[in-house]
């Protein structure tokens, strides 16, 4: 929606759709738990991880006074992948580097 709004539409549109920012900082916060490394479809966690860190990183300035959390949280979401982007099994690693540049990406965004 960032992507096709003009920035006060979606403005409008996120206060709309997140009616409670504390709520939805916390629900995106939530770091999945990967019990097998070596499981391609338990690995599909570390990617949500760097979603989730992606997206708050690119949305932290629509939270109003929330930009300290978003910044903290957004870390620990992306450290808790960081160690599969070079492991070794193919199956965590062949694709978590796309979201992992698109969270750095948007942490060098100045909201």
């Amino acid at each position: 929606m960032q992507s096709i709004l003009d920035e006060r539409e979606f403005a409008n549109w996120f206060d709309a759709f997140f009616d409670d920012p504390g709520e939805t900082i916390c629900f995106y916060s939530e770091i999945p738990e990967v019990s097998d490394l070596e499981d391609g479809k338990l690995a599909h966690l570390f990617g949500l991880a760097l979603t989730r860190a992606w997206m708050l990183r690119a949305l932290r300035s629509h939270f109003a006074g929330a930009d300290r959390s978003i910044t903290a949280v957004s870390d620990e979401l992306f450290e808790k992948a960081r160690q599969q982007l070079v492991a070794a099994d193919f199956m965590s690693t062949h694709w978590l580097i796309t979201y992992a540049i698109l969270a750095e990406e948007a942490k060098t965004v100045t909201p």
